[in-house]
């Protein structure tokens, strides 16, 4: 599939991977298989990436870390409406992948559902440091943005 991917092939890529995904999800391992497949991705062209994200939205939950690459492909181009939908599907399987989303909804304008997604890292992740302070962070931009979009 990170052939296919290179040559900008999003169909045969996205079948490939989505065998490798089955395959992986039925013998319960692949960390290094996904570590891979993420790696290829943050080399590929966003096109390619993004087509290849649509195709397998519904597989990607289980490689939390290709979710994480190709999601911050679609935001860095403002394809938002699918990173959405890539993010959402695999929220509960990564903090990081929900902190996106939280990021992705404060960008949006979405304040409340911005607020929801980062009390909900923030309750399964009470007990990091580095999360308190992420949500700490957070909630600091998500007031200003809405301070800001008040005095509009």
């Amino acid at each position: 599939g990170g052939l296919a991917l290179a040559r900008g092939d999003p169909v045969s890529c996205s079948a490939e991977w989505a065998a490798t995904i089955d395959k992986l999800r039925e013998a319960g391992e692949g960390s290094e298989v996904e570590a891979w497949m993420a790696r290829f991705a943050s080399g590929a062209g966003t096109d390619v990436c993004a087509d290849v994200a649509g195709r397998l939205a519904d597989r990607l939950p289980d490689c939390p870390a290709l979710v994480e690459v190709l999601a911050r492909k679609l935001l860095a181009d403002g394809r938002l409406v699918l990173a959405n939908r890539v993010l959402e599907k695999a929220s509960s399987r990564s903090p990081r992948i929900l902190a996106l989303w939280a990021e992705l909804a404060l960008q949006l304008g979405d304040f409340e559902e911005a607020q929801s997604r980062a009390e909900a890292l923030r309750n399964g992740n009470l007990a990091s440091l580095s999360w308190a302070r992420w949500y700490d962070e957070f909630v600091a931009r998500l007031e200003r943005s809405r301070r800001k979009k008040g005095a509009r």
